[in-house]
Protein backbone atom coordinates (compact mmCIF):
# COMPACT_ATOMS: atom_id res chain seq x y z
CA UNK A 1 0.00 0.00 0.00
CA UNK A 2 1.38 3.74 -1.18
CA UNK A 3 -0.26 5.92 0.90
CA UNK A 4 2.62 8.95 1.60
CA UNK A 5 4.11 11.47 2.34
CA UNK A 6 0.70 11.61 5.05
CA UNK A 7 -1.83 9.37 5.76
CA UNK A 8 -4.99 8.88 7.15
CA UNK A 9 -7.20 5.28 7.89
CA UNK A 10 -10.38 4.64 5.69
CA UNK A 11 -13.14 6.51 7.33
CA UNK A 12 -11.29 7.69 10.09
CA UNK A 13 -8.79 10.36 11.15
CA UNK A 14 -5.35 9.72 12.99
CA UNK A 15 -4.72 9.98 16.23
CA UNK A 16 -1.89 9.98 19.01
CA UNK A 17 1.19 7.97 17.05
CA UNK A 18 3.43 5.69 18.62
CA UNK A 19 6.04 3.99 16.31
CA UNK A 20 7.87 1.53 17.41
CA UNK A 21 10.64 -0.84 15.39
CA UNK A 22 11.31 -4.42 16.52
CA UNK A 23 11.59 -7.36 14.25
CA UNK A 24 13.22 -5.66 11.52
CA UNK A 25 10.69 -3.54 10.80
CA UNK A 26 9.26 0.24 11.75
CA UNK A 27 5.33 -0.63 13.21
CA UNK A 28 3.69 2.64 13.58
CA UNK A 29 0.85 1.69 15.84
CA UNK A 30 -1.70 4.68 16.09
CA UNK A 31 -5.39 5.48 17.49
CA UNK A 32 -7.82 5.19 14.82
CA UNK A 33 -10.17 8.04 15.67
CA UNK A 34 -13.89 7.49 14.30
CA UNK A 35 -17.59 8.74 14.77
CA UNK A 36 -20.38 6.49 14.15
CA UNK A 37 -23.44 7.30 15.02
CA UNK A 38 -23.50 9.48 18.45
CA UNK A 39 -20.76 7.14 19.47
CA UNK A 40 -16.65 7.98 18.92
CA UNK A 41 -13.94 5.45 19.30
CA UNK A 42 -9.80 5.52 19.21
CA UNK A 43 -9.09 2.38 18.35
CA UNK A 44 -5.29 0.80 18.11
CA UNK A 45 -4.00 0.13 14.43
CA UNK A 46 -0.74 -0.71 13.24
CA UNK A 47 0.83 -0.04 9.86
CA UNK A 48 3.94 -1.46 9.24
CA UNK A 49 7.26 -0.17 6.93
CA UNK A 50 11.01 -0.61 5.91
CA UNK A 51 10.95 2.52 3.80
CA UNK A 52 8.48 5.15 4.53
CA UNK A 53 7.22 4.94 1.10
CA UNK A 54 5.50 0.92 1.41
CA UNK A 55 3.71 0.14 3.99
CA UNK A 56 1.47 -3.08 4.39
CA UNK A 57 -1.98 -3.31 4.86
CA UNK A 58 -3.83 -1.47 8.13
CA UNK A 59 -3.93 -3.99 10.87
CA UNK A 60 -6.08 -3.34 13.34
CA UNK A 61 -4.69 -4.87 16.83
CA UNK A 62 -8.37 -4.60 19.05
CA UNK A 63 -7.21 -2.57 21.34
CA UNK A 64 -9.48 0.64 22.29
CA UNK A 65 -8.48 4.05 23.60
CA UNK A 66 -5.37 5.19 25.68
CA UNK A 67 -1.79 6.27 23.92
CA UNK A 68 0.41 3.75 24.73
CA UNK A 69 3.96 1.41 24.04
CA UNK A 70 4.36 -1.69 22.94
CA UNK A 71 7.62 -4.01 24.32
CA UNK A 72 8.82 -7.24 22.70
CA UNK A 73 10.87 -9.17 25.62
CA UNK A 74 11.38 -12.94 25.27
CA UNK A 75 8.83 -14.06 22.38
CA UNK A 76 6.49 -11.66 23.82
CA UNK A 77 4.55 -8.51 23.36
CA UNK A 78 3.89 -6.01 26.14
CA UNK A 79 1.67 -3.45 25.52
CA UNK A 80 0.92 -0.73 28.00
CA UNK A 81 -1.82 2.02 27.98
CA UNK A 82 -4.05 4.05 29.87
CA UNK A 83 -7.03 1.26 30.36
CA UNK A 84 -9.28 3.91 32.66
CA UNK A 85 -9.06 7.46 33.59
CA UNK A 86 -5.64 8.20 34.83
CA UNK A 87 -4.43 4.62 35.48
CA UNK A 88 -2.44 2.69 33.25
CA UNK A 89 -2.92 -0.96 32.34
CA UNK A 90 -0.35 -4.00 31.18
CA UNK A 91 -1.36 -6.35 28.10
CA UNK A 92 0.55 -9.27 26.75
CA UNK A 93 0.34 -10.96 23.36
CA UNK A 94 2.40 -13.86 21.39
CA UNK A 95 2.33 -11.72 18.27
CA UNK A 96 2.39 -7.68 18.01
CA UNK A 97 -1.35 -8.02 16.65
CA UNK A 98 -3.09 -9.13 19.67
CA UNK A 99 -3.52 -8.81 22.82
CA UNK A 100 -4.81 -10.13 26.88
CA UNK A 101 -5.30 -7.86 29.71
CA UNK A 102 -2.76 -9.00 32.57
CA UNK A 103 -5.24 -7.16 34.77
CA UNK A 104 -2.29 -4.93 36.60
CA UNK A 105 -3.16 -1.35 37.07
CA UNK A 106 -0.86 1.28 37.76
CA UNK A 107 -2.53 4.65 38.74
CA UNK A 108 -0.86 7.74 40.03
CA UNK A 109 1.11 7.82 43.38
CA UNK A 110 -0.56 10.28 44.79
CA UNK A 111 2.07 11.83 46.66
CA UNK A 112 4.97 12.81 43.94
CA UNK A 113 1.81 13.15 41.06
CA UNK A 114 -1.68 14.69 40.95
CA UNK A 115 -4.20 11.38 40.39
CA UNK A 116 -5.86 13.41 38.06
CA UNK A 117 -2.99 13.03 35.28
CA UNK A 118 -1.67 9.88 34.61
CA UNK A 119 -1.19 8.51 31.21
CA UNK A 120 0.81 7.99 27.88
CA UNK A 121 2.85 5.91 29.29
CA UNK A 122 6.77 5.54 27.45
CA UNK A 123 8.90 2.18 28.39
CA UNK A 124 12.02 1.05 27.41
CA UNK A 125 15.36 -0.84 28.88
CA UNK A 126 18.55 1.13 30.81
CA UNK A 127 21.25 -1.10 31.09
CA UNK A 128 23.42 0.77 33.22
CA UNK A 129 20.54 0.68 36.07
CA UNK A 130 19.62 -3.31 35.07
CA UNK A 131 15.63 -2.01 34.82
CA UNK A 132 12.65 -0.63 33.04
CA UNK A 133 11.84 2.48 32.92
CA UNK A 134 8.03 4.09 32.48
CA UNK A 135 7.49 7.70 31.46
CA UNK A 136 4.53 9.35 32.03
CA UNK A 137 2.62 12.02 31.18
CA UNK A 138 1.24 13.57 34.22
CA UNK A 139 1.44 17.22 36.03
CA UNK A 140 3.09 17.53 39.82
CA UNK A 141 1.80 17.59 43.23
CA UNK A 142 2.58 21.64 44.54
CA UNK A 143 1.22 23.48 47.08
CA UNK A 144 1.97 26.79 45.98
CA UNK A 145 -1.60 27.27 44.49
CA UNK A 146 0.13 27.85 40.74
CA UNK A 147 -1.10 26.18 38.23
CA UNK A 148 1.89 25.53 36.51
CA UNK A 149 2.80 21.89 37.16
CA UNK A 150 3.04 19.75 34.20
CA UNK A 151 6.27 17.54 34.01
CA UNK A 152 7.31 14.04 33.43
CA UNK A 153 6.94 11.42 35.81
CA UNK A 154 9.10 8.60 36.32
CA UNK A 155 8.56 4.48 37.44
CA UNK A 156 10.81 1.74 37.45
CA UNK A 157 10.39 -1.87 37.33
CA UNK A 158 12.90 -4.75 36.92
CA UNK A 159 10.34 -7.30 35.49
CA UNK A 160 7.36 -5.20 33.65
CA UNK A 161 4.83 -6.20 36.45
CA UNK A 162 5.93 -4.57 39.76
CA UNK A 163 6.57 -0.77 39.46
CA UNK A 164 8.00 1.68 41.80
CA UNK A 165 6.95 5.37 41.59
CA UNK A 166 10.48 7.91 41.28
CA UNK A 167 10.79 11.30 41.37
CA UNK A 168 9.95 13.43 37.83
CA UNK A 169 12.43 12.97 35.31
CA UNK A 170 11.67 16.87 33.92
CA UNK A 171 9.47 19.28 36.72
CA UNK A 172 10.10 22.98 34.73
CA UNK A 173 7.03 24.44 36.63
CA UNK A 174 6.30 25.85 33.37
CA UNK A 175 3.76 25.18 32.03
CA UNK A 176 -0.09 24.01 33.15
CA UNK A 177 -0.88 21.51 30.59
CA UNK A 178 0.25 17.66 31.13
CA UNK A 179 3.14 16.92 29.12
CA UNK A 180 1.73 14.67 27.07
CA UNK A 181 3.72 11.83 24.73
CA UNK A 182 6.58 12.08 26.48
CA UNK A 183 9.72 10.20 24.91
CA UNK A 184 13.57 9.81 25.94
CA UNK A 185 16.32 9.05 23.48
CA UNK A 186 20.32 9.60 23.03
CA UNK A 187 21.64 10.96 19.50
CA UNK A 188 25.53 11.30 19.59
CA UNK A 189 26.76 12.66 23.15
CA UNK A 190 23.22 14.20 23.75
CA UNK A 191 20.08 13.23 25.35
CA UNK A 192 16.87 14.58 24.01
CA UNK A 193 13.39 14.08 26.47
CA UNK A 194 10.47 15.02 24.17
CA UNK A 195 6.84 16.22 25.47
CA UNK A 196 3.80 17.83 23.99
CA UNK A 197 1.91 20.82 26.25
CA UNK A 198 -1.65 19.68 25.91
CA UNK A 199 -2.68 23.25 26.68
CA UNK A 200 -0.14 26.39 25.18
CA UNK A 201 -0.61 26.28 21.57
CA UNK A 202 -0.37 22.55 21.13
CA UNK A 203 3.38 22.12 20.59
CA UNK A 204 5.81 19.17 20.54
CA UNK A 205 8.75 20.64 22.45
CA UNK A 206 11.96 18.94 23.62
CA UNK A 207 14.98 19.78 25.60
CA UNK A 208 18.43 18.34 25.89
CA UNK A 209 20.80 17.24 28.50
CA UNK A 210 24.35 15.94 29.05
CA UNK A 211 22.97 12.30 30.84
CA UNK A 212 19.15 11.09 30.85
CA UNK A 213 18.76 12.50 33.99
CA UNK A 214 19.83 15.60 32.60
CA UNK A 215 19.85 18.92 33.67
CA UNK A 216 18.20 19.76 30.49
CA UNK A 217 18.66 22.70 28.71
CA UNK A 218 16.31 24.43 26.71
CA UNK A 219 17.06 24.91 22.65
CA UNK A 220 16.99 28.29 21.47
CA UNK A 221 13.62 26.83 19.31
CA UNK A 222 12.47 24.22 21.53
CA UNK A 223 10.16 22.77 18.96
CA UNK A 224 9.99 20.40 16.35
CA UNK A 225 7.59 21.52 13.56
CA UNK A 226 4.81 23.43 14.23
CA UNK A 227 1.32 23.63 16.37
CA UNK A 228 -0.11 21.14 13.15
CA UNK A 229 2.34 18.75 14.58
CA UNK A 230 1.20 17.48 17.87
CA UNK A 231 2.01 14.45 20.29
CA UNK A 232 5.40 13.39 18.38
CA UNK A 233 6.97 10.38 19.52
CA UNK A 234 10.20 8.90 17.98
CA UNK A 235 11.24 5.35 17.16
CA UNK A 236 15.07 4.40 15.93
CA UNK A 237 16.74 1.01 13.77
CA UNK A 238 20.02 2.21 15.53
CA UNK A 239 20.93 4.05 12.53
CA UNK A 240 18.53 6.87 12.38
CA UNK A 241 15.71 8.14 14.46
CA UNK A 242 12.22 9.01 12.98
CA UNK A 243 9.54 11.26 14.74
CA UNK A 244 5.95 10.77 14.09
CA UNK A 245 2.52 13.19 14.94
CA UNK A 246 -0.77 13.85 13.59
CA UNK A 247 -1.65 17.16 11.72
CA UNK A 248 -4.93 18.31 13.62
CA UNK A 249 -8.05 18.41 11.02
CA UNK A 250 -10.22 21.82 10.67
CA UNK A 251 -13.12 22.30 8.75
CA UNK A 252 -15.79 24.94 7.78
CA UNK A 253 -18.43 22.44 10.42
CA UNK A 254 -15.79 23.46 13.33
CA UNK A 255 -16.07 27.36 12.52
CA UNK A 256 -18.85 27.95 14.73
CA UNK A 257 -18.45 31.83 14.71
CA UNK A 258 -18.93 33.84 11.73
CA UNK A 259 -15.72 35.68 11.03
CA UNK A 260 -17.41 38.94 9.50
CA UNK A 261 -18.73 37.66 7.02
CA UNK A 262 -20.86 40.19 5.04
CA UNK A 263 -24.74 39.61 4.24
CA UNK A 264 -24.06 39.40 0.56
CA UNK A 265 -21.43 37.02 0.83
CA UNK A 266 -23.35 33.28 0.60
CA UNK A 267 -19.99 31.45 0.25
CA UNK A 268 -20.06 28.15 2.23
CA UNK A 269 -18.21 27.93 5.43
CA UNK A 270 -15.60 25.63 3.79
CA UNK A 271 -14.25 28.88 2.64
CA UNK A 272 -12.63 29.68 5.39
CA UNK A 273 -11.44 26.44 6.67
CA UNK A 274 -7.78 27.84 7.33
CA UNK A 275 -9.34 29.91 9.97
CA UNK A 276 -10.91 27.24 11.97
CA UNK A 277 -10.01 26.08 15.36
CA UNK A 278 -7.93 22.68 15.26
CA UNK A 279 -9.50 20.06 16.11
CA UNK A 280 -8.33 15.94 17.57
CA UNK A 281 -7.28 13.72 14.95
CA UNK A 282 -5.71 14.53 11.00
CA UNK A 283 -3.12 12.85 9.02
CA UNK A 284 -0.04 10.99 9.79
CA UNK A 285 3.00 12.85 9.10
CA UNK A 286 6.79 11.72 9.57
CA UNK A 287 9.66 13.12 9.61
CA UNK A 288 13.77 12.29 10.55
CA UNK A 289 15.14 13.76 12.89
CA UNK A 290 18.63 15.68 12.24
CA UNK A 291 21.52 17.27 14.61
CA UNK A 292 23.47 20.29 14.70
CA UNK A 293 26.67 20.48 15.96
CA UNK A 294 25.56 22.31 18.88
CA UNK A 295 23.42 19.45 20.01
CA UNK A 296 19.85 20.93 18.65
CA UNK A 297 17.27 18.93 16.69
CA UNK A 298 16.37 19.82 13.12
CA UNK A 299 13.54 18.07 11.45
CA UNK A 300 14.32 16.98 7.91
CA UNK A 301 12.79 14.66 5.15
CA UNK A 302 12.75 10.60 5.21
CA UNK A 303 15.25 10.39 2.72
CA UNK A 304 13.34 7.38 1.05
CA UNK A 305 10.26 9.39 0.50
CA UNK A 306 12.51 12.45 -0.49
CA UNK A 307 13.70 10.00 -3.31
CA UNK A 308 10.48 8.59 -4.38
CA UNK A 309 10.17 11.29 -6.46
CA UNK A 310 11.05 10.53 -9.57
CA UNK A 311 10.08 12.61 -12.63
CA UNK A 312 10.98 16.24 -12.85
CA UNK A 313 8.89 19.06 -14.22
CA UNK A 314 10.21 21.67 -16.13
CA UNK A 315 10.43 25.38 -14.78
CA UNK A 316 7.95 27.63 -15.66
CA UNK A 317 7.57 31.24 -14.76
CA UNK A 318 6.09 34.37 -16.24
CA UNK A 319 5.73 37.80 -14.62
CA UNK A 320 2.80 38.94 -13.31
CA UNK A 321 3.43 42.34 -11.68
CA UNK A 322 6.40 44.81 -10.63
CA UNK A 323 10.21 44.91 -11.79
CA UNK A 324 11.26 42.68 -14.74
CA UNK A 325 12.45 39.05 -13.73
CA UNK A 326 15.30 37.42 -15.20
CA UNK A 327 14.26 33.67 -16.16
CA UNK A 328 15.57 30.77 -17.20
CA UNK A 329 15.26 27.14 -17.09
CA UNK A 330 15.76 26.87 -13.27
CA UNK A 331 14.86 29.51 -11.79
CA UNK A 332 13.72 33.54 -11.51
CA UNK A 333 15.29 36.67 -10.22
CA UNK A 334 14.30 40.02 -9.78
CA UNK A 335 15.43 43.53 -8.27
CA UNK A 336 12.52 45.19 -7.18
CA UNK A 337 13.36 48.66 -4.86
CA UNK A 338 10.34 49.64 -3.56
CA UNK A 339 7.67 47.69 -5.68
CA UNK A 340 5.72 44.37 -5.30
CA UNK A 341 6.75 42.14 -7.78
CA UNK A 342 5.34 38.42 -8.17
CA UNK A 343 4.92 35.98 -11.25
CA UNK A 344 3.57 32.37 -11.20
CA UNK A 345 4.70 29.30 -11.78
CA UNK A 346 3.00 26.25 -13.80
CA UNK A 347 0.18 24.30 -12.21
CA UNK A 348 1.85 21.25 -9.85
CA UNK A 349 0.69 17.98 -10.09
CA UNK A 350 -1.39 17.48 -6.29
CA UNK A 351 1.76 15.25 -4.46
CA UNK A 352 4.54 16.98 -5.37
CA UNK A 353 8.11 17.96 -4.16
CA UNK A 354 8.94 21.58 -4.73
CA UNK A 355 12.70 21.98 -4.00
CA UNK A 356 14.12 25.58 -4.25
CA UNK A 357 16.90 28.31 -2.85
CA UNK A 358 15.73 31.54 -2.44
CA UNK A 359 18.56 34.35 -1.86
CA UNK A 360 16.90 37.35 -0.38
CA UNK A 361 18.56 40.91 -0.57
CA UNK A 362 16.01 42.92 1.44
CA UNK A 363 13.05 43.16 3.78
CA UNK A 364 11.04 39.80 2.78
CA UNK A 365 10.72 37.29 -0.14
CA UNK A 366 8.84 33.25 -0.55
CA UNK A 367 6.42 31.37 -2.43
CA UNK A 368 2.83 31.30 -2.56
CA UNK A 369 1.46 27.86 -2.75
CA UNK A 370 -1.75 26.99 -4.35
CA UNK A 371 -1.95 31.05 -5.63
CA UNK A 372 -3.76 32.25 -8.81
CA UNK A 373 -3.11 35.09 -11.15
CA UNK A 374 -5.07 37.75 -8.35
CA UNK A 375 -2.65 37.06 -5.96
CA UNK A 376 -5.70 37.51 -3.88
CA UNK A 377 -7.57 35.62 -0.83
CA UNK A 378 -6.41 31.73 -2.31
CA UNK A 379 -3.36 30.12 -1.31
CA UNK A 380 -0.82 29.86 1.30
CA UNK A 381 1.92 32.47 1.52
CA UNK A 382 5.78 31.07 2.65
CA UNK A 383 7.11 34.57 3.98
CA UNK A 384 11.02 34.70 4.48
CA UNK A 385 11.87 37.43 6.43
CA UNK A 386 15.80 37.68 6.74
CA UNK A 387 16.28 40.73 9.67
CA UNK A 388 13.52 39.07 11.58
CA UNK A 389 15.23 35.55 11.21
CA UNK A 390 12.21 33.31 11.18
CA UNK A 391 9.75 32.41 7.88
CA UNK A 392 6.20 32.94 8.26
CA UNK A 393 3.43 30.65 6.91
CA UNK A 394 0.19 32.81 6.12
CA UNK A 395 -3.05 31.78 4.70
CA UNK A 396 -4.21 34.16 1.62
CA UNK A 397 -7.38 34.80 3.05
CA UNK A 398 -6.06 37.14 5.34
CA UNK A 399 -6.27 39.28 2.62
CA UNK A 400 -10.05 39.32 2.15
CA UNK A 401 -10.53 42.53 4.10
CA UNK A 402 -13.88 41.41 5.98
CA UNK A 403 -11.96 38.69 7.27
CA UNK A 404 -8.84 40.16 8.54
CA UNK A 405 -10.21 42.73 10.60
CA UNK A 406 -11.31 39.66 12.77
CA UNK A 407 -8.28 38.18 13.14
CA UNK A 408 -5.95 39.68 16.05
CA UNK A 409 -2.60 38.63 14.79
CA UNK A 410 -0.16 38.53 12.30
CA UNK A 411 1.42 35.48 11.97
CA UNK A 412 -0.17 31.97 11.70
CA UNK A 413 2.63 29.92 11.82
CA UNK A 414 6.73 30.82 12.02
CA UNK A 415 9.87 29.40 12.72
CA UNK A 416 13.25 30.47 12.91
CA UNK A 417 16.24 29.87 10.13
CA UNK A 418 18.91 31.11 9.26
CA UNK A 419 20.36 31.47 5.29
CA UNK A 420 23.68 28.98 4.70
CA UNK A 421 26.77 31.02 4.25
CA UNK A 422 26.41 32.02 1.10
CA UNK A 423 23.32 33.81 2.22
CA UNK A 424 20.71 31.31 0.77
CA UNK A 425 17.61 29.40 1.73
CA UNK A 426 17.50 26.06 0.91
CA UNK A 427 13.69 24.99 0.75
CA UNK A 428 11.80 21.59 -0.08
CA UNK A 429 8.22 21.01 0.46
CA UNK A 430 6.65 17.70 0.01
CA UNK A 431 2.82 18.49 -1.01
CA UNK A 432 -0.18 15.91 -0.93
CA UNK A 433 -3.71 17.35 -1.54
CA UNK A 434 -4.38 20.39 1.05
CA UNK A 435 -1.52 19.04 3.35
CA UNK A 436 2.31 20.20 2.82
CA UNK A 437 5.38 20.22 5.03
CA UNK A 438 8.05 22.39 4.71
Amino acid sequence: MNQWPFYRGPDSKVGDVMPCYFDGKYRIYYLRFGVYGDRAYNEWSVRETEDFVHYSEDRRVGIYGGTGEIVPLDGKYHLFKEVEPNVIGHYIGDTPYSFEDTGLRLPSDDNWYVPWAWRDPKIFWVPEEQCWWMLVATNRKTDTGVCRHGCVGLCKSKDLFHWEYAVPLYSPLAYDGTYECPDLFQIGDWWYLVYSNANVNKLTHYVKGKTRYGPWQMPEDDTLDSFLFYAGRTASDGNRRIIAAWNPERTGQDLSMKIGLRDVDKTPMTQYEDFAPLGYAGDMVIHQLGQKPNGDLTIEPVPEIRNAYQQELPFCFRKLQGADWTVSDCGAAVQSPGVYSCGLAQELPDRCLIEATIHVEGHEAGLALAADGAFYGKGVYLRLRPKEGRITVVSGLRDRPYVGYCLPFATEQEKFVDPDKTGNYHIQILRSGELFTL
